[in-house]
């Protein structure tokens, strides 16, 4: 009696679990479909245009890099500003020291640079609200590097007095590379798709290029692919 007595309580147990996990996975669903469909991604159980973007984008943050797309942020813009505003979407400072201020080539680029931020922060406050898991906000420390490399800096210049070593200045033009490889295959706008693909290429040269040839791998999106980190000791 007393060993029936128990099991009906383990099977209660893992009944109330199972429930509780289902009404979890059911509301996280929910919140997540409110999120696309407010920033028109899906309509009912379909995809908009908006949402092909969004499924052919491979990211960390690709809600937000998808909406930058979309949103027409990217477009028209030269090779070397794109560069460096895709950047934000990319770099992560996670020094204890704090970075440098931020540094634009131009008005047009840091009023796009801000409206990254703007839409960034609405998302995250979605998110937040919806108790999921937050979008890292766009970091603009990159900035000036990746447009300077993209505009055929050397690579001495280019990182003079930042406090990044080779490696991690590697590491991160070959994951902005790979996101604008992405941009330039899901961008709305034809200009924008040839704009990135040159501006990835623009980055491809010098120690990146070497580097890939180095590691095995020829291609700079093949070395960055699943690359989520951009660290800076």
């Amino acid at each position: 009696m007393a060993e029936r007595d128990r099991l009906t309580r383990q099977l209660a147990e893992l009944d109330r679990r199972v429930e509780d996990r289902t009404t979890s996975l059911t509301r996280r669903f929910d919140a997540i479909d409110t999120i696309l469909t407010k920033r028109g991604f899906v309509r009912g159980w379909a995809l908009t245009e908006r949402g092909e973007v969004l499924a052919r984008t491979f990211h960390e943050s690709d809600l937000l890099v998808a909406t930058v797309v979309c949103d027409g942020i990217l477009d028209g813009l030269d090779e070397a500003s794109l560069a460096g505003l895709v950047s934000l979407l990319t770099y992560e400072h996670r020094s204890k020291d704090a970075p440098p201020a931020p540094w634009y080539p131009s008005r047009l680029v840091r009023e796009r640079a801000t409206q990254i931020e703007q839409i960034a922060r609405k998302l995250v406050r979605d998110e937040e609200r919806a108790g999921i898991p937050v979008t890292r906000l766009p970091d603009p420390t990159f900035l000036a590097l990746a447009y300077a490399w993209a505009a055929g800096e050397s690579f001495d210049v280019v990182i003079a007095d930042e406090d990044l070593s080779g490696g991690d200045f590697v590491r991160n033009v070959k994951q902005l590379i790979d996101l604008l490889r992405q941009v330039g295959e899901v961008a709305p706008l034809a200009a924008t798709r040839t704009a990135a693909r040159s501006a990835s290429d623009r980055l491809y040269r010098g120690i990146i290029a070497a580097s890939s040839e180095v590691s095995g791998h020829g291609d700079a999106g093949s070395a960055a692919t699943g690359a989520t980190d951009a660290v800076v000791p």
